[in-house]
This record gives C-alpha cells, sequence and structure tokens, in this order.
C-alpha cells in the first residue's frame, strides 16, 4: 500500500491533536515494514525519522497570502499530489478533510470529538460554522471513520447515524514522556515540594472549565488551608476572559501558578511530582492528560459520564459536571489517601490497554482488509 497522511497538525498545532498525529505517524512507520507512506506536512521537521526508507515526507506551506490560499491548498494541491503519488488511502487527522480526491482513494477521516458542533460557544464563530457546513459531507465521503473512544464514537452515531457501518474505534497510546534531567533547577523555578500541589493540563479554553477549578480551588483552601498550590500548565486558548477575571479577583492567586506553555521535560517533571492532575473538562473526545498522569502513578480528578471517565475507570475519582462543591470534596478526598494510590501493578493493568504500538498493529490491519 502507498498510505497518504495530512500530518499538517504536527505543525500548527501543539495541543491534542498534534500529539495524535505525531504518536501515530510515528508508530506507523515504526511497526510497518511493508508499506510506503507519504507524509505531507507544512514544514520542515525532525520528528519523523530520515533512518525509514518508506517515507516520503512534501512540504506544503500553508503561507497567509494571498486570500484563499489555504483552501485552495486544501482543496486542490494537497490532492493533485496524493494523486501523483498514487497513493492508495489517505488519512485526515483533524476532522477536515480529505477532499477531492477519486473514488479509487480510499478516505479516512479522524474524528477526536464533536465539540465545534455540539457547543459553538466554546469556540471561535468560525470553527463552528465550518464544522457544520462541512462535517457532513465530510462524513458521507469519508469511507471509513476513526474515532478515538467510546464516548466520542456514540456522539457520532447519535448525529450522524449514517456513519455506524463505517466507524473504527482505536484507543490511542501514551506518548513517552522525556525523563527529567534538570529536576532541581526546575523545583526552583516553580519553588514546589513534592505532592504540594495540583496541576491542570490543557489549553486555556471554555470547555476546560477553569473557573469552576478556581472555585473549587477556593473552597478546598478555606476547608483545608495547608500549603497546597494550583497550577496550571498550558498555552493560551481563546474566549478566557471569565477565568482571568476570576483569576485576578481570587483571595488565593498567590498560589496559582499559571506557566503557559511548556516543554515534554517540564510536563513530564510536573505530573510525577503532584498530588493529583485535575482535568475538569466538560467535554473531551479522549483526554491525554489524564492517562499521561495515570502513566506515571499520578491520581486523577475528572469529570463524571464523560470520555475521561470511561479512559480513567476505576481507578479516578470523577466528581459531577459543573458541580464545584463535589469537586472540592474530591480535592479533599485525594489528600487523605495512601501515597501507593496507583501503585506500579495498577499502572502496567491500566496503561496496557493506551500502547500506540497496539494501535497502529490494529489500524495496519484495518487498512490491509479494505485495501485487499
Amino acid at each position: 500500500m502507498r498510505i497518504g497522511i495530512i500530518a499538517d497538525p504536527i505543525d500548527n498545532q501543539n495541543a491534542g491533536v498534534h500529539v495524535y498525529t505525531l504518536e501515530m505517524v510515528l508508530a506507523l512507520i515504526a511497526n510497518d515494514r511493508v508499506n510506503e507512506y507519504i507524509i505531507i506536512r507544512q514544514k520542515e521537521g525532525n520528528e519523523i525519522s530520515k533512518a525509514y526508507t518508506n517515507v516520503k515526507e512534501i512540504v506544503v506551506k500553508n503561507i497567509a497570502l494571498p486570500i484563499g490560499y489555504a483552501s485552495f491548498r486544501l482543496f486542490f494541491i494537497i490532492p493533485s499530489i496524493f494523486k501523483k503519488e498514487k497513493v492508495d488511502v489517505v488519512i485526515e487527522p483533524a476532522h477536515f478533510g480529505p477532499f477531492n480526491l477519486p473514488s479509487n482513494i480510499k478516505r479516512i477521516t479522524i474524528i477526536h470529538d464533536l465539540s465545534a458542533v455540539l457547543f459553538p460557544e466554546w469556540h471561535r464563530w468560525h470553527s463552528g460554522i465550518l464544522q457544520k457546513l462541512f462535517l457532513p459531507r465530510i462524513l458521507k465521503k469519508s469511507d471509513y471513520i476513526l474515532t478515538n473512544s467510546l464516548t466520542t464514537e456514540k456522539e457520532l452515531h447519535r448525529f450522524y447515524p449514517f456513519t455506524k457501518e463505517k466507524t473504527w474505534m482505536i484507543y490511542p497510546g501514551i506518548r513517552k514522556l522525556v525523563n527529567v534531567i534538570h529536576e532541581k533547577e526546575l523545583n526552583q523555578k516553580y519553588q514546589l515540594s513534592k505532592q504540594d500541589y495540583f496541576l491542570f493540563v490543557g489549553t486555556l479554553e471554555p470547555r476546560k472549565n477553569l473557573s469552576l477549578l478556581l472555585d473549587a480551588f477556593e473552597i478546598y483552601k478555606t476547608t483545608n488551608n495547608d500549603q497546597t498550590q494550583l497550577i496550571i500548565a498550558g498555552g493560551k486558548g481563546w474566549k478566557n476572559e471569565a477565568f482571568e477575571q476570576r483569576l485576578a479577583e481570587h483571595p488565593n492567586k498567590n498560589e496559582i501558578i499559571i506557566t503557559g506553555y511548556i516543554s515534554n521535560e517540564e510536563l513530564s517533571f510536573l505530573y510525577r511530582n503532584a498530588g493529583a492532575l485535575i482535568y475538569p473538562s466538560q467535554y473531551e473526545g479522549f483526554g491525554f492528560p489524564v492517562i499521561e498522569a495515570m502513566s506515571v502513578g499520578t491520581a486523577v480528578i475528572t469529570t463524571a459520564d464523560t470520555s475521561m471517565d470511561e479512559i480513567s475507570k476505576p481507578l479516578s475519582l470523577t466528581f459531577l459536571n459543573n458541580d464545584t462543591a463535589d469537586l472540592a470534596k474530591k480535592m479533599l478526598q485525594i489528600k487523605q489517601l495512601n501515597t501507593n494510590y496507583l501503585d506500579k501493578k495498577k499502572r502496567e493493568d491500566f496503561t496496557i490497554k493506551y500502547n500506540w504500538t497496539n494501535f497502529a498493529k490494529v489500524l495496519l490491519t484495518k487498512l490491509s482488509e479494505i485495501l485487499k
């Protein structure tokens, strides 16, 4: 097979879809010595090893001008490259496409969540409009649709019933977290001691429910006035006015650290030393920080009846969506649990199903079946 992948998220994102796309590409290449890969990217990079002879990377820059070039690139330049390269299948990892391919090229669209369709108020206006206009047609034109959780699959089938017969659900894996080599420096940078902080990891955007986290932290500090801090780690997103206002007025703002975007090494350090990861998002397709924290033995508090609940049960503590008091209660509870809450055996049993090698093997099997 000749497998085409539109790998734009490797270069134009740094959140969950970036992680998913990069790890998927690396896992497929590392576990496949039979098929050839045509990888389209926006920038030159060194993440994908040049040692693999079955990989061809093609850079197609996405320049800002002239107006309309991004659409021309997506609808005409990229399809023409795949036609020229005579690919058998094209994988689009970011919801939107692939477009304008002949019927002999199989189309696989990856759906991470339906957030922009279900909750457009959480997104910039154009995201919701584009998804609402294009997604039904994209799904109909797709030969197969790949989802990342049973929760996402269920939502997809509920709103687009015609996708039921062509959906694959494969859990993604846990990326390798870099071992901390400058722990002393990082400890000094954040002025932390082990397990004396709660941690949130993710893009700062409305659906992450960070205002609720601030409210719960205030209740926690009122009830248990210890030295515990709150670290919010991640790049700034959009529509954060309410969160920023709440933070500015917070009575414990001196104990809240906003890091901005952090490196893999810093992320590994913060995961490993946190008292707990708190992931209060109202809606996700998966939730990488949840399994990443658990993989290094850190306890997790997350939202009940969500994909995060699905992927972390039975080892996480969950709170009722938008229930500030319940979240604060779980924060107090996690402090009282034994430090062996997630011992090595529990972590190994839990994380075995979130493995990029297994993901690649399952996907390659499915691809070989549809292209016989």
